[in-house]
């Protein structure tokens, strides 16, 4: 779901997960804060946030990033709108 009220994460922080490389080439850097896991692009700054995916106290967390990925491959190969309700990006997608 895109959001026109977005509030980036704290990541201040966050756990460094990993670049994760999608079936098109795009590729994102993926941290975990202490609710989220939030993709978007590494800079000299700081990670530029594209989106996030809320944990899930009843879910391991390779599962939830699991679906994520999931998610990001279909928003790429199916377009908006095809992704799990927990899914959420800004307009830089």
């Amino acid at each position: 779901m895109i959001t026109n009220n977005w509030k980036a994460q704290d990541t201040t922080a966050a756990e460094y997960v990993g670049i994760v490389e999608l079936d098109n080439g795009e590729h994102f850097e993926i941290v975990k804060t202490a609710t989220h896991f939030v993709f978007g692009s590494a800079t000299n700054t700081g990670l530029l946030e594209s989106g996030n995916y809320p944990l899930d106290g009843f879910v391991s967390d390779d599962a939830v990033l699991q679906e994520l990925v999931c998610d990001l491959n279909s928003y790429y190969r199916d377009g908006a709108g095809y992704q799990s309700d927990e899914f959420q990006h800004n307009d830089r997608m």
